[in-house]
């Protein structure tokens, strides 16, 4: 029996925009979803759907297929059975693919584990289902609709009627994480829980959604609770797909511990001097020569930055206290759109920007603590080499892929 694991991933979505950003431990959400299929011993096959070719590079990295998604007007995001129906029908067309069941996973729903996929797989058999969905299981205990007119109406058994939580009759809330369903039904009924359908129940923490009913935190919490990755001790270098470095267009920087090995000499009437590498200045000399902008967006003060800058011949954005909306002023200026922004920093100060960035970089020695939120970690540390490091790779996939920077530049409105 074959089984096609499709996880949609289309940003014409009203809840997926900005999912594919690294969360947690440097990986996208989607790709928690990619591991967790390619994992499971009853799928044989992993598509991601998607027009979005960050999303797209993200995917191939991790091992899933991609297909692009059905053409529909922004903002009007496209059933689910749709997309999944189109995508059969591309596999179907193309290959002459034809799975016997389909397996649905939600990218902002990144907390259904491999060893859930296959139980709920093997339900189906066992049970002679044609669909089962995932869902967690509560009481109707306490609920109530509020009428104008009449004022608190019991939805469900009365509380006053009901002996004790133990005599409750148990309902199930369809949690949209998984679904499980034959190709046939999903077909003829247009729905994921079409035909003779079933129910898998799954732990009220894998009911999650990212930007719709939680937060990062609590969402980084939970990833603890399933057991998934997250950073381990100290910086282990790791690098992102070559698709992604090679749409880049902007490189933002951190000053101090990036540019610098984070130490600063005071003499005795108050004047600074720090220590840079002159392998970083050549990077960037190189970067600035394949069309990728540089610029420093930095919280210090110390007019040793901007003679740095000047010399380099970079914009800085020096004594900025938001580096978000100084970056989106530089980005906004040259037209460039944030999913083509990377920014390298190494502290506290930085971690507002590196979730805000398309591709956020840490180097080698920074904060531990931060390491969750980059999807690039240099070899490198700060101030020795890290940034010659970045321009090097960003050079070297730009040229593999070939592509220049007025194919991926936005003009300014």
């Amino acid at each position: 029996m074959k089984t096609l694991c499709i996880i949609p991933a289309c940003t014409y979505s009203r809840v997926f925009p900005g999912m594919y950003f690294p969360f947690p431990a440097g990986k996208p959400l989607i790709v928690l979803n990619i591991e967790a299929a390619r994992r499971a011993v009853s799928i044989d096959r992993v598509v991601v759907a998607t027009n979005d070719h960050t999303v797209g590079a993200w995917a191939r990295h991790y091992g899933a297929q991609v297909t692009a998604g059905p053409q529909v007007k922004p903002g009007e995001p496209a059933p689910v059975a749709s997309v999944l129906i189109h995508v059969l029908d591309c596999l179907l067309d193309h290959e002459k693919y034809q799975p016997d069941l389909v397996v649905f996973l939600n990218a902002a729903s990144p907390f259904v584990s491999n060893t859930d996929i296959d139980k709920a797989v093997k339900q189906l058999q066992r049970d002679g289902y044609d669909s089962i969905f995932s869902a967690d299981a509560g009481t109707v205990k306490g609920l109530w609709l509020l009428d104008d007119s009449t004022g608190a109406i019991p939805f469900g058994p009365a509380p006053a009627q009901t002996s004790g939580l133990r005599h409750e009759p148990a309902v199930y809330r369809e949690n949209g994480s998984m679904y499980v369903c034959k190709t046939d039904t999903l077909r003829n009924t247009y729905s994921l829980t079409g035909g003779h359908t079933g129910i898998f129940e799954l732990p009220a923490e894998c009911s999650l959604q990212r930007g719709i009913q939680t937060d990062s935190g609590c969402m980084e919490w939970c990833s603890d609770r399933r057991h998934f990755s997250s950073a381990p001790p100290g910086l282990p270098p790791r690098t992102p797909p070559v698709e992604l470095l090679a749409h880049i267009r902007l490189l933002a920087l951190d000053f101090d511990g990036v540019l610098t090995d984070n130490r600063v000499w005071v003499n005795g009437t108050g004047e600074e001097a720090v220590c840079c590498s002159r392998a970083d200045s050549w990077g960037i000399s190189c970067l600035k020569q394949q069309g990728v902008r540089v610029a420093v967006v930095s919280t210090e003060t110390s007019p040793v930055v901007a003679a740095r800058c000047h010399k380099l011949g970079i914009p800085c954005a020096s004594g900025s206290q938001n580096k978000v909306a100084a970056l989106r002023k530089i980005s906004d200026k040259l037209g460039i759109d944030r999913c083509q922004i990377a920014f390298a920093g190494n502290d506290t100060n930085d971690a507002q920007v590196l979730r805000w960035v398309g591709l956020p970089i840490l180097v080698n020695n920074a904060l531990p603590e931060l390491a969750p939120l980059a999807a690039w970690i240099t070899c490198n540390q700060g101030g020795h080499g890290a940034v010659r490091e970045i321009c090097d790779l960003l050079i070297s996939a730009q040229r593999a892929t070939g592509l220049s920077d007025s194919a991926n530049t936005r003009k300014p409105a």
